[in-house]
């Protein structure tokens, strides 16, 4: 028995090896995504579950860039608040109450992005800080109404030198997704008839 101890022990980084390998990670399936071939995307203003007043123009200002950058036309976003604006609609939550067909009309956009801030800002603790942002988003097809993708990321302080605009990033980084655009739509600035 006591000369056996060694093998085992030998085994031990082997058997460890194969059973971590031995779960394969949940696939996110984006054959609703592919299939829709969105060219353009209209970003709404997140809607702010935390205290952190900031968070909604804190996250959307980070958000348009990785899509850009990612190929799609992104509506800008001065363009997409002056419209709603105008329009009497100023309330993240009531922006993304639109219907997408009537969104599609006004922006002319394939997709609208629909995202929750659920925690942004600083956590304090007693040595020091650490930035965290998490938050929850859904891609929705304008043309017609159907869930493209969901999917929720997290980012915090030690990944990102401890700022929220860069958590923010971080955080938006991990959730986009990555195509060329075909087309520019057209964005009407005044709600049609």
């Amino acid at each position: 028995m006591i000369k056996s101890i060694p093998k085992l022990l030998a085994m031990l980084p082997v058997v460890l090896a194969v059973s971590a390998c031995g779960v394969a990670p949940k696939q996110a399936d984006y054959s609703a995504f592919r299939n829709s071939k969105p060219a353009s995307i209209l970003v709404l203003p997140p809607v702010n579950e935390t205290s952190e007043v900031n968070s909604t123009f804190g996250m959307l200002s980070q958000m348009t860039l990785p899509l850009a950058e990612a190929g799609y036309y992104v509506v800008p976003v001065a363009e997409m608040h002056e419209t709603f604006k105008h329009n009497g609609l100023t309330t993240p939550t009531d922006i993304q109450n639109v219907a997408p067909a009537k969104l599609r009309q006004i922006f002319g956009s394939d997709v609208a992005l629909y995202t929750t801030v659920t925690d942004y800002g600083s956590k304090y603790m007693i040595v020091g800080s650490k930035t965290v942002v998490t938050a929850n988003a859904k891609l929705v097809d304008l043309r017609s109404g159907d869930e493209l993708w969901k999917g929720s990321a997290f980012a915090n302080g030690s990944e990102t030198g401890n700022k929220a605009a860069a958590a923010s990033s971080a955080c938006w980084r991990r959730a986009c997704c990555s195509r060329s655009p075909t087309r520019s739509p057209t964005s009407p600035t005044t709600w049609p008839g």
